[in-house]
């Protein structure tokens, strides 16, 4: 369990085994928990799609701070940086 959610592992494995569960042929977890996650050529992790997800950083003033994304985004990971294209319902 993790902060309060359950997460479904395989001890065999050491995946994630819930109900959409995927991996591609490299490993890669390619869905989970209604997310999509897209990988390049390389296995470097290069978006993500989900209706609901949590990021953190922090703010000017060095306070850590946790933040909830809805609806629906869409996150591109590249060239050190985060691009973000909210989705429309």
């Amino acid at each position: 369990m993790t902060s309060g959610r359950n997460t479904p592992t395989s001890p065999q494995t050491n995946r994630l085994n819930g109900a959409g569960t995927a991996y591609d042929a490299a490993g890669n977890l390619t869905n989970w928990n209604s997310a999509v996650y897209q990988y390049d050529d390389f296995n470097q992790m290069i978006r993500i799609r989900a209706r609901d997800l949590w990021r953190s950083g922090h703010d000017p003033s060095n306070t850590q701070f946790f933040e909830r994304s809805v609806p629906p985004q869409v996150y591109t990971l590249g060239a050190g940086a985060i691009h973000h294209q909210p989705q429309r319902r």
